[in-house]
Formats: C-alpha cells, sequence, structure tokens
C-alpha cells in the first residue's frame, strides 16, 4: 500500500496560514498570532461541520432505535400480522400512542444535539465578554 505525501498545514489545505512564514521569521508574535487563527479556524469552522456531520449520524440512529420510520410505514397492518379486526385495532392503538412519545423523544434529541453545537459556538464570545466587564468594572 502506497502512502500519500500528507502535510496538515499546508498552504493549499488551510487557507489560515498561507500569509505565515514562521521558517524565515521566527518571531514571538508571528507564533502569537499563528496560534490564534489557528484555534479560531479549529473552533468556528471544522468543529461545526464536524458537529453537523455527527447530527446527521444522531439523527439516524435515533430513528433507528426508535423505530419510527417503520412504524409510520407499517401504520395500517394489524398486530403481530393478526388479520382479524382485533389485530388491526390493536396495532393501529399501539402505534398511535407510542408514536407521538417516540417522536418527541426524536425531536428532543436533535434539539440538545443543536443546543450543544450552539453552546459550542458561544463559549469563546461568552468568555470573552465576561473577561471584558471584569476588566472594567
Amino acid at each position: 500500500m502506497e502512502k500519500k505525501n500528507l502535510q496538515i498545514h499546508t498552504k493549499s489545505s488551510n487557507p489560515v496560514f498561507s500569509d505565515m512564514n514562521l521558517a524565515s521569521t521566527p518571531n514571538f508574535l508571528n507564533y502569537i498570532s499563528f496560534t490564534i487563527k489557528d484555534l479560531l479556524y479549529w473552533w468556528y469552522i471544522q468543529m461545526p461541520i464536524y458537529y453537523i456531520k455527527k447530527l446527521g449520524r444522531v439523527s439516524t440512529i435515533v430513528s433507528d432505535q426508535l423505530s419510527i420510520h417503520i412504524l409510520i410505514r407499517n401504520f395500517f397492518l394489524p398486530w403481530k400480522r393478526h388479520k382479524a379486526a382485533v389485530g388491526y385495532f390493536i396495532g393501529i392503538t399501539t402505534k398511535l400512542i407510542y408514536l407521538p412519545f417516540a417522536i418527541s423523544i426524536y425531536l428532543l434529541s436533535l434539539s440538545g444535539y443543536s443546543i450543544l453545537v450552539i453552546t459550542w459556538l458561544l463559549i469563546p464570545l461568552v468568555a470573552s465578554f465576561f473577561i471584558l466587564i471584569s476588566l472594567f468594572l
């Protein structure tokens, strides 16, 4: 198996570092600005993309665990495939009772995950705000 020449922080893979030349001018301020740009790129670009991709995975897992799509698709099928009127009544009644709970759990899990992503984005802003307040008070 042939390994490709992969470089993590190059101009072609990451546009944030295109103006940095740390090898020719090893300056402390260059290192600080490099670190801040790298942190901001990671915090506000790379991680939200990662979390949004994982949101789709969380949606699939929760939906599969609760069997929402299967129950909606087979809503009018009788319970345990019993073709009598009792089978239809029990099947539809059970699904009518279960589906609102399952859909509410599904929506709660997706909204909770979305709140976590929004909180992730707001943490540095809130911390900076409180640091500025503490400096002036």
